[in-house]
């Protein structure tokens, strides 16, 4: 066979998803596989030059919000003219795209899905009945499932959507050239967000979307401010719960503690700035990609028990994990990281050496190389 055709699908352009997919562009070998990547151009952190940047073809597709006939139609013309040999869907939205067009083509590509945190049992009753029903149908014409976090495969297998033996686990990996060390003084960070240099300071960078936990983690900030007045929170990022999220700050009194960034690219800069990374879930939860950020720059991390997350970030190793929906737990965790400068620099270095060890893009690029070559040789 020449070089294997890929289609990666995905349904939003922001966030650890869309981030995933551009490192395989990336680096999925060139010289075995010819990738394009369908996605919408919604404003998110990846888009249509990142992804041409890597030498892959991008599609732009409308498959954001809601279901249409005219995406579904996009995705079929997409699909057909590019006479791909693997479909790989990443997220619910993009399964059901990608996969319920497959259905209408006469030669059909390998189905690969790739769960980016199962959401499907954190619905209302009748969504998520609905949504179950259809993954288990969709399963009947999906290859391969691949998980990012133990967590995933068993609720997802706890479901009897499909057998084990058609699952993988995949962690995330993330560019650790990029976050071995920062790129600028601190001293411009300080200055451009009026900040002191003797200040405490927690990191947040996430999609301002459920399923974080805003008013738990603004809550905290406000318990700890009590042991340490001068505590800043910076918030890295946007999305629809912004609006909330500001009434929240107002309401606690947080005006001049709390500083909402918008997106950012100086990720590792702002990284080395902050005592602590933190990252609150109430709901599902993947493989958090921001968390291995963090490890990889030596900062320990604090984050709820949900889904992945305990499997992202290891307790009493790499940082704490604290209860969902716990301020007081997670104050808690604040204050005691804080408090000791030992404790915090033991967690950032073990982060570290984890990261080094076990984090990496191509670790990851090289499992799912496997995933494909097998998937390909069974239907062939």
């Amino acid at each position: 066979m020449d070089k294997v055709r890929i289609l990666h699908l995905i349904a939003s352009s922001h966030g650890g998803g869309a981030t995933h997919v551009l490192d395989l562009a990336a680096l999925l070998p060139k010289d075995q596989f010819e990738v394009t990547i369908g996605m919408p151009e919604d404003g998110g952190n990846v888009s249509r030059a990142t992804i041409e940047a890597t030498g892959c073809l991008f599609a732009a597709l409308n498959i954001q919000s809601g279901f249409s006939l005219s995406a579904m139609s996009e995705v079929r013309r997409l699909l057909k003219n590019g006479r791909f040999h693997i479909l790989h869907c990443h997220g619910a939205r993009a399964g059901l795209y990608g996969r319920l067009t497959s259905l209408t083509l006469i030669n059909k590509p390998t189905v690969i899905f790739s769960i980016h945190g199962f959401a499907t049992p954190y619905y209302g009753f009748p969504k998520k009945q609905l949504y179950l029903a259809l993954e288990k149908g969709f399963q009947l014409i999906t290859q391969h499932t691949i998980c990012v976090s133990k967590a995933e495969q068993s609720l997802f297998l706890a479901y009897k959507l499909t057998s084990k033996d058609k699952t993988s686990i995949i962690h995330p990996g993330i560019p650790l050239d990029r976050f071995s060390k920062a790129r600028s003084s601190p001293s411009r960070l300080y200055e451009e967000l009026k900040l002191k240099s003797d200040v405490s300071i927690i990191l947040s960078v996430c999609r301002l979307n459920i399923p974080r936990d805003f008013e738990t983690l603004l809550t905290a900030v406000s318990i700890a401010k009590q042991d340490f007045p001068h505590l800043h929170l910076l918030l890295v990022g946007d999305g629809p719960l912004k609006s909330q999220i500001e009434a929240k700050i107002d309401s606690l009194d947080l005006e001049t503690a709390v500083h909402l960034l918008g997106f950012r690219q100086d990720i590792p800069d702002l990284l080395e700035l902050a005592d602590i990374f933190v990252l609150t879930s109430d709901g599902w939860e993947g493989f958090p990609i921001s968390t291995l950020e963090a490890q990889a720059m030596g900062c320990p991390v604090v984050v709820s028990d949900a889904g992945g997350a305990k499997e992202a970030v290891l307790h009493q190793q790499t940082g704490l994990v604290v209860p969902k929906k716990n301020p007081k737990a997670l104050a808690d965790a604040f204050i005691t990281l804080l408090k000791d400068d030992t404790l915090r620099s033991t967690l950032g270095s073990q982060g570290k050496n984890r990261a080094q060890q076990d984090l990496s893009r191509e670790k990851m690029v090289e499992q799912i190389v496997a995933v494909y070559k097998t998937a390909v040789h069974e239907d062939a």
